[in-house]
């Protein structure tokens, strides 16, 4: 039975909240700082500076571990690590490792940078740890924790014979567009409950989506997890060769079966339990209507996938607490 790090020693810092970062504290024993604003960006990112910096200098953890993004808190990191000598641990997710924005890629050797001056940078594949590993740095692959399954969810109000929930933020690194086009070829009565505030792109969309789609904008933890455990199954695609994404983790937590892109990195780590598509709508919409025909056995496959997916996670969560044990 592991033992939770509940160590002084330890400190998590974020600048935006996220799953991940939640799950792997709770797993560690560890509360983290996360710190958030409405301030505008200009005005937010001193504010996180200055709080960042003092509480180091007033906790001087002997192990300081930041999620990156933020690309400022890690290079603070990296700067405070020269300074004070605590043990700097690097949570990178794909676009801490990779740039997300043309001005990042132009600026990729402060990337390298922070990855070579990092102690440890937990990864969530053996993708992204081999471009760390290219670029000087320590890596451990972790991917992210199952979320606990939740029991307790109440009903969301569907409204279709399939309800499919479409993960999304519309960022330009998801096919929301290629969704619109392949709910057209679906029937009327397949529903596709697509999240994420839209209002980014265009505040005028619910209006101009087929009939088969509904925007639920931004929704609340519960109100998501309450639709999450409501529908069919969940999609969640995205452009990025090598992403774990978000989505699938949740849906794997509730036991619902999955519609994944047809990337090697999906298809090798939800082996059990999801089908995987091209992202063009054609290729789209002919996999929803398979995954409806095969509901009942994607459902079972992707129960015993969740169980090898803790068990296997279980074993490298064990082996990141010892290698955090032997540095507090």
């Amino acid at each position: 039975m592991k033992q939770p790090l509940i160590n002084n020693t330890i400190v998590w810092l974020a600048w935006e909240r996220h799953r991940r970062t939640i799950e792997l504290c709770r797993y560690l024993g560890i509360t983290p700082i996360i710190l958030e604003s409405s301030l505008p960006r200009l005005f937010k990112h001193p504010y996180f500076f200055a709080r960042t910096l003092g509480y180091i200098l007033i906790r001087r953890p002997e192990i300081l571990i930041v999620q990156n993004p933020s690309i400022v808190l890690t290079l603070l990191g990296c700067v405070l690590h020269r300074l004070l000598g605590f043990f700097f641990v690097v949570d990178a997710h794909n676009g801490g490792i990779i740039p997300d924005s043309t001005i990042g890629s132009n600026y990729f050797w402060i990337y390298r940078l922070w990855q070579k001056e990092a102690d440890l940078t937990i990864v969530t594949n053996r993708f992204m740890a081999a471009i760390v590993v290219e670029n000087g740095g320590k890596t451990f692959i972790l991917p992210d924790k199952l979320p606990e399954y939740r029991s307790n969810c109440a009903e969301f109000d569907v409204k279709g014979r399939i309800n499919i929930l479409c993960v999304s933020t519309f960022d330009i690194d998801e096919p929301y567009r290629e969704v619109f086009e392949a709910a057209k070829e679906l029937p009327d009565d397949y529903l596709i409950y697509m999240t994420g505030n839209y209002d980014k792109i265009d505040s005028n969309l619910p209006g101009k989506c087929p009939k088969q789609i509904r925007l639920t904008g931004f929704l609340s933890e519960k109100d998501y997890w309450d639709l999450l455990n409501s529908v069919d199954f969940v999609i969640d695609l995205t452009f990025r060769e090598n992403c774990l994404v978000c989505g699938a983790y949740e849906a794997v937590s509730q036991r619902k079966p999955l519609i994944l892109s047809d990337t090697s990195m999906l298809k090798e780590y939800f082996a059990r339990g999801a089908l995987f598509t091209k992202n063009e709508s054609k290729s789209i919409s002919r996999t929803i209507l398979i995954a409806a025909n095969r509901l009942e056995e994607l459902q079972l496959e992707v129960k015993e996938g969740g169980d090898v997916l803790g068990k296997e996670w279980a074993k490298m969560g064990e082996k990141l607490v010892q290698i955090l044990r032997d540095k507090a």
